[in-house]
């Protein structure tokens, strides 16, 4: 009963939350609509409004204006009303960060939140030097701890090779099938691969010092997804994110798309593997022909995005380009960690890519292609956009989306220094990019967990969490991966979720703590030590809200569960 009481008790705070300008808040379309329906009914009914956008639900009270005297006083008030809202409004959009906004905007988005000290650190060491070491992340050493908890995972130290060998479907023998059993034993080692990729992850965003390598780490494997439900990915999934993506994830664009199309774990998932020239003595099953997925996905999600540069013809030759990139055995001096290229499987014809006719034959075609991609302006665009669109806010200003795009194209793919552009330009501390992101269930469970300074002893129930709030590690279904978009984050059932886990993880509930420890991550969940941690992010209708609880847990809680912490 005090857990359901403590529950309603943090849904009737919160409801007082929302006029912030956050995820709460009702759109301007919907707050006219509401005024114009309350200005000019005669018969004014009771309304449930829900905001389709943002999940809140709200009752208005019974009405009955019968005259236009009353009418008229009522569209005064409301226009009173409404003005104030407005003025409101423009003040948080115009007013400009303070100082220690803008340390604290810049750790909550090159990091995945600050710990207790880290906001008073930056502000010591300045804006510019903190840029500089996330930057550089391997002049930054992990702590001891960290790396014990990683060398326990026996199998994230695997390549794509070594995990098919130990782990990957037995092959019966002649004149046997594989039984249930059989079937059950190939499902419970992936699922051992998967979940020990899952705390790799969880225990690095955690732990690490490298925090925007992290969140980079993040980026890209989203950027491009592989679905570890697909066939063999499940067995591959951790391996692409260590082989692929952690390497390249501030390094040069060109090495990590190389990186990503000729890893095991993409080509299984785009089913590029049977990619087969139609004319091939070897097009047979299951290499049955030419397959068009990766080719799309590569055009209009990997590099030149929504451009309408190319067009189905494009779509075939990149696809005829990229016959016989498979995976298995070395087949050439070319193949290694399970890719391989079959030269009879290829097509030898004549490609023209782009309006150009490729110079190179065999393999080298892929890498001519790949680095024509690279280097077109719709793909120096589309991917500053994403990036944009991950560290400012859902729609970024178009300039800073040129001059980062500039500066990918003069530096060559160099995506340290596209993002050292953004983190340096004015957009990036603008007042409309305070707070303007929504945190998605990873980021938001793991900067819950920062807040503490504290060490867990198991981040299993964190990965469990993250699926329980509907983004389970590594099986995002479509290739382009996770929403960011915080519409597809936020709903009812989902906000009341992550209240269910605030309250949850401030009493002490999961299993996280060592005894010793419970009592200092308790303190750290406290309002005040929040407020500190925070750099006073939360408002005072938050501070209003923490304060009518019953109980120093509930209030921290409310700010936990509160639009200045979801947001970043």
């Amino acid at each position: 009963m005090s857990q359901k009481r403590s529950l309603n008790t943090l849904r009737s705070c919160l409801f007082f939350v929302p006029c912030q300008k956050t995820f709460y808040s009702l759109s301007l379309i919907e707050l006219i609509s509401v005024f114009l329906d309350f200005i000019w009914c005669n018969n004014f009914i009771p309304t449930r409004y829900h905001s389709c956008r943002f999940g809140l639900t709200f009752r208005v009270a019974h009405f009955k204006v019968t005259s236009m005297r009353k009418r008229f006083c009522i569209w005064v008030w409301a226009s009173i009303v409404f003005a104030a809202c407005i003025a409101s409004a423009a003040n948080t959009f115009c007013a400009d960060l303070t100082p220690q906004q803008k340390v604290l905007h810049l750790v909550n988005r090159l990091s995945f939140g600050p710990i207790p000290g880290e906001v008073e650190r930056v502000t010591g060491m300045g804006i510019a030097s903190y840029i500089d070491e996330q930057l550089a992340p391997d002049s930054l050493d992990e702590s001891p701890e960290l790396e014990f908890h990683l060398k326990s995972l026996k199998t994230t130290s695997l390549d794509a090779v070594e995990l098919f060998r130990a782990y990957g479907p037995k092959k019966p023998k002649t004149g046997e099938r594989i039984d249930t059993k059989g079937l059950m034993e190939n499902r419970a080692r992936a699922g051992m691969i998967m979940l020990e990729a899952s705390l790799d992850k969880m225990w690095r965003a955690l732990m690490s010092r490298r925090q925007l390598q992290e969140v980079m780490v993040d980026f890209w494997y989203n950027y491009f997804n592989v679905d570890a439900s697909h066939g063999l990915t499940r067995l591959w999934a951790g391996a692409y994110l260590a082989e692929a993506i952690r390497p390249n994830a501030l390094g040069n664009f060109e090495d990590i798309l190389l990186a990503v199309v000729k890893h095991p774990a993409m080509l299984i998932y785009l089913e590029n593997w049977k990619n087969t020239d139609p004319a091939s003595p070897k097009a047979k099953e299951p290499f049955s022909g030419l397959d068009e997925t990766f080719s799309t996905v590569l055009l209009s999600m990997f590099t030149l995005g929504d451009s309408p540069v190319f067009n189905k013809d494009d779509i075939e030759n990149v696809a005829r380009v990229f016959t016989g990139w498979t995976v298995g055995a070395q087949k050439s001096r070319q193949g290694n960690n399970g890719f391989a290229f079959d030269l009879d499987r290829h097509d030898h014809g004549e490609k023209i890519v782009l309006g150009k006719t490729l110079t190179t034959k065999g393999i080298e075609e892929g890498s001519e292609v790949l680095k024509m991609l690279v280097q077109h302006d719709a793909t120096a665009h589309h991917v500053c956009l994403k990036l944009a669109q991950r560290f400012v806010s859902d729609s970024p200003p178009s300039g800073l989306i040129e001059r980062m795009a500039r500066v990918f194209s003069e530096s060559k793919g160099d995506i340290a220094e596209v993002l050292r552009t953004m983190f340096t330009a004015s957009e990036f501390y603008s007042p409309k990019a305070w707070q303007a992101k929504i945190k998605t269930p990873f980021h938001y469970v793991v900067s819950s967990i920062r807040a503490t300074g504290v060490s867990v002893q198991d981040v299993s129930p964190l990965v469990g969490m993250t699926q329980l709030l509907n983004m389970p590690l590594f099986f995002a279904p479509d290739p382009d991966g996770y929403s960011t978009d915080r519409t597809d984050w936020i709903t009812p059932r989902a906000v009341n979720a992550r209240i269910h886990y605030c309250l949850d993880l401030c009493v002490m509930k999961l299993p996280l703590f060592s005894d010793t420890d419970a009592a200092t991550a308790k303190n750290a969940l406290m309002p005040d030590t929040l407020e500190k941690t925070y750099a006073g992010a939360f408002t005072q209708r938050t501070r209003k809200a923490a304060a009518i609880t019953s109980t120093k847990e509930e209030a921290g809680a409310v700010l936990l569960a509160s639009p200045a912490f979801m947001n970043y």
